[in-house]
């Protein structure tokens, strides 16, 4: 499809999903003076007379690139506008502009494929009319930066802060558990990892950026896959006994049985058996 009839077939009831009507409170073409000329910008969202969010379109038949970045970045910057989607109906690319001081730049917050904007919940809830009106959506946008920057942190210093808190517990209980503790400490900040991601890139796109642009990561989905079942039936044991079962990714049966850690295994009941199972994740 070219650029009107993705317009007609998809962006306008994108917008609608959002809260945004038209003509109500969403104006076509709307005009951008620069440079001693006008621009238009194909949809701008508009409360109180003033446009809050711009949302640029391009055809179904047109990948978007870094100059289509720029020319909506410009358009948000000329008229202090602080949210812009840019899309061409099966690419989704959310856009903030942010003031840090006498700091003005606009950063990209998510590069969604279509198919992947039911996981990107936190991200088009930034961009629904009600949420931009009652300054929501600054709350919400905000908080998937700052988890951004702790995922980052925690992945570039992986090692010393394994490290710091491995001290931490022996100085607190006992040198014994150092080396215990260090590799705990390792899989309790890749857990940490993973549940960051699961709240802000549950598609695995890896997004964020400058006034420059770019264009992000390409979105994989991570998929947990059944890599072996076993019938009730199969278990030897009666029938009402306790059970406790437990997940655990590939290096942790390895890792109990070598150091003998299963007293570190604690739940607060009486049970007859324990079942672990391996989940591993498959990048598609």
């Amino acid at each position: 499809m070219d650029e009107a009839n993705t317009k007609a077939a998809v962006l306008r009831d994108f917008l609608e999903l959002l809260g945004w009507e038209i003509p109500i409170n969403t104006q076509l073409e709307y005009s951008v003076e620069a440079f001693g000329q006008t621009y238009k910008v194909d949809y701008a969202l508009i409360l109180e007379e003033t446009p809050v969010a711009f949302l640029e379109a391009k055809g179904a038949d047109t990948t978007l690139t870094g100059d289509h970045d720029e020319q909506l970045l410009f358009y948000m910057m000329n008229k202090n506008v602080n949210y812009g989607i840019l899309s061409n109906g099966k690419q989704y690319r959310f856009f903030q502009r942010r003031v840090d001081a006498s700091n003005v730049n606009v950063q990209q917050v998510g590069d969604v494929a279509l198919e992947n904007l039911p996981n990107r919940l936190a991200v088009l809830k930034a961009y629904e009319k009600g949420a931009i009106e009652s300054g929501e959506s600054g709350k919400i946008l905000g908080r998937i930066n700052e988890l951004r920057e702790a995922r980052r942190l925690l992945k570039e210093d992986k090692e010393y802060l394994a490290s710091d808190l491995a001290d931490l517990l022996s100085s607190r209980i006992s040198e014994t558990i150092s080396s215990l503790a260090e590799s705990q400490s390792k899989e309790l900040i890749d857990r940490l990892v993973t549940d960051i991601e699961s709240e802000i890139d549950a598609d695995g796109g890896s997004t964020g950026g400058s006034s420059g642009g770019g264009t992000g990561g390409a979105i994989k989905p991570v998929k947990n896959q059944i890599v072996g079942t076993i019938k009730r039936s199969e278990i030897q044991g009666d029938d009402d006994a306790k059970v406790a079962v437990f997940p655990t990714r590939p290096s942790g049966l390895p890792f109990l049985m070598e150091n003998n850690a299963w007293g570190f295994v604690r739940i607060g009941t009486e049970f007859d058996y324990v079942a672990m199972y391996v989940a591993r994740e498959s990048v598609s």
